[in-house]
């Protein structure tokens, strides 16, 4: 007699506090049907240039019924060897690490006239580094600029690297050495309360009056430049930056 068959006979008055009169099947699901729903992601501009030090607003337009997961979207400019003031002047630079999160001030969300959420990119930084799993930290870096394209010091002469990368893939230095920052969109997820779970998407409907983002980003510079010559063309490039909001 085969062992499944066994068990199946094989069964006395104490299996009866397990199997008897059972209330649950494991070899049947109830699908629930849902309300039909579709997603879609618009961009919101702000009210003015954002810059350093500048404080940003955005009013969320009714383009949907709920407001769900919101971006921070930003362009940093390319820096490259064009903005010495002379040839023999080496542009030396990076961004700062994580610089998706060193860039903001503080970031809320105001309904009515009254502030609902504040936010810090240091508090950011902070809740990211304890939440996020190795995994969801690779493509959440990437996201912000943490990577070895923007934070390691770029070299106007190419000079070779130190070694080779690591077997776990970590550079020592720049694999490919090169000598600009090139221009890169950065997309930052806000962490404000609607944005963590659909069952707490902000009803964009229901609200009176719509609900404003307000963005600061830091007044101190944001990369590390050694013998670094700006022309007067040049001298705000890093503070220049094409920013909007997605939700």
């Amino acid at each position: 007699m085969a062992g499944g068959l066994m068990q199946l006979v094989a069964y006395g008055a104490q299996d009866v506090f397990l199997t008897g009169t059972p209330e649950i099947t494991f070899w049947k699901v109830s699908y629930r049907r849902h309300t039909n729903f579709a997603m879609e992601s618009i961009e919101q501009t702000f009210s003015g240039q954002a810059d350093f030090g500048r404080r940003v607003t955005c009013t969320i337009s009714r383009n949907g019924d709920l407001c769900y997961r919101t971006y921070l979207q930003l362009t940093l400019p390319e820096i490259n060897q064009s903005m010495a003031t002379s040839g023999t002047d080496g542009v030396y630079a990076r961004w700062l690490d994580f610089i998706g999160e060193q860039i903001i001030a503080q970031v809320e969300v105001e309904i009515g006239g009254q502030r609902i959420d504040r936010q810090y990119g240091d508090w950011m930084h902070i809740w990211n580094q304890l939440t996020l799993s190795r995994e969801q930290q690779k493509a959440y870096w990437k996201m912000i600029g943490n990577t070895t394209q923007l934070t390691y010091i770029t070299d106007p002469n190419f000079a070779g690297i130190s070694g080779p990368c690591a077997s776990t893939g970590s550079p020592t230095q720049v694999c490919a050495p090169r000598n600009a920052l090139p221009e890169t969109t950065l997309y930052i997820p806000l962490l404000f309360w609607f944005c963590r779970n659909p069952g707490l998407a902000l009803p964009l409907i229901a609200l009176k009056s719509v609900g404003q983002k307000s963005i600061q980003p830091k007044k101190s510079e944001l990369f590390f430049g050694k013998n670094l010559l700006w022309s007067q063309d040049n001298e705000n490039c890093q503070s220049q930056m094409l920013v909007s909001a997605c939700c």
